[in-house]
């Protein structure tokens, strides 16, 4: 198992209030790790941009859908860590 899959379960145990918020973010997470290694076969380098162009519109859907719970998650730290007042 991945560190970041065992960082969100950790989380989520410690806070069940916020555990689907953190299974979401581990799916999203495991998408766009996959979308990743995806371009990066196709194209043979990292794959770290991906060429919405070459996604299709449904692909194109859930890489979108991915973005919810990472925002929502970073709205959580945000608050908790107060890095607002940083900016």
């Amino acid at each position: 198992m991945n560190n970041t899959f065992q960082r969100f379960e950790k989380m989520a145990e410690q806070e069940p209030q916020h555990q689907e918020l953190y299974q979401q973010a581990a799916d999203a997470y495991e998408i766009l790790i996959r979308y990743r290694a995806l371009q990066g076969i196709k194209n043979q380098n990292t794959g770290k941009f991906l060429n919405l162009d070459e996604l299709t519109k449904m692909q194109r859907l859930n890489l979108r859908n991915c973005f919810r719970p990472i925002r929502e998650l970073q709205s959580i730290l945000e608050i908790r860590f107060q890095t607002n007042l940083f900016r």
